[in-house]
């Protein structure tokens, strides 16, 4: 009986271990993913960027100019979001918006506390669908 009761333990053990390891390989990697989202925004720098590096970029799809010598161009990086964004003044970088899925499960997801690990504080986090 003894030594039946170790073989179902050990049965048991074995499946659990096995069970953990398949739950930890499905779960998003939120993190790894927004390494590569975040990879994207250290190319510019608010204030010394030019718009002619951003001009260079192959992921720039259209440029619309807003007067008062703004520019802004449209980058796609994600073809399920909309384009992220990027407002020139004076040639220079003054704006970046960069959409991020909702769904953490989604390439390029990324949380506010990615960019603030990566980033630091910025001078103001909006959040929400309202454009600014």
């Amino acid at each position: 009986m003894q030594k039946r009761l170790i073989i179902i333990l050990s049965i048991l053990i074995v499946f659990l271990g096995i069970l953990l390891w398949y739950l930890q390989e499905k779960r998003p990697q939120g993190n790894q993913a927004a390494q590569k989202s975040i990879a994207s925004l250290t190319h510019t720098v608010i204030g010394k960027t030019t718009a002619g590096e951003i001009e260079k970029r192959p992921s720039v799809i259209k440029k619309e100019s807003l007067g008062n010598n703004q520019t802004k161009y449209f980058l796609d990086r994600n073809k399920n979001l909309p384009y992220d964004e990027i407002t020139t003044k004076d040639n220079v970088v003054v704006l970046e918006r960069d959409i991020v899925p909702e769904n953490p499960s989604d390439a390029g997801y990324t949380t506010v506390s990615d960019f603030l690990r990566d980033f630091g504080t910025p001078d103001k986090i909006i959040r929400g669908s309202k454009k600014y």
